[in-house]
């Protein structure tokens, strides 16, 4: 840890997507990387029914690339994160923190916002990972873009500390 990061508490920017947010008024990129992600995490728990989280972004134009670079970033979450990420089974209707989270990440990236989506990433992950994992986020968000699969920069949503959020 250096003296700049003992002096100075982790920048992150404010969510974009509120827990609870639904997926009825999201765009076509993030219903495919929600789904994508969603269907993922299914196959790391052998609850898969068939569906391949692979098979989305091969038809979504995203090229060669979208695949191995969503593979290798969730590789390196899966391996080294801090914590356990909070995302929500395929069929619920509304997005998960880190879920939400990960649409945020492709989005700044994909608008060359880099060091804030490396920001929220040292949220899921120690420095070293983050490294690591960023080029294969940059992939991801780069080959979506070609696609025109544009994640937008939704404007992040104040909260107070005292609201409460019922489920």
């Amino acid at each position: 840890m250096t003296i700049a990061q003992k002096q100075f508490p982790a920048y992150l920017p404010l969510p974009s997507y509120p827990e609870g947010t639904t997926l009825a008024g999201l765009g076509t990129a993030e219903l495919l990387l929600t789904a994508t992600l969603r269907l993922y995490a299914a196959s790391c728990f052998g609850e898969m029914d068939g569906s391949d989280w692979r098979g989305g972004l091969a038809r979504s134009g995203a090229g060669c690339c979208a695949v191995p670079a969503f593979g290798a970033l969730f590789e390196i979450v899966a391996a080294a994160a801090r914590r356990p990420l909070a995302l929500h089974c395929r069929h619920c209707t509304a997005l998960g923190h880190d879920e939400g989270r990960f649409l945020q990440i492709v989005g700044l990236l994909q608008h060359g916002r880099m060091f804030d989506a490396r920001d929220l990433l040292c949220d899921w992950l120690p420095p070293a990972a983050m490294r690591l994992a960023i080029l294969p986020a940059k992939g991801l968000a780069a080959s979506l873009a070609r696609a025109r699969l544009l994640v937008p920069l939704r404007s992040p949503k104040q909260t107070h500390s005292s609201s409460i959020l019922v489920h």
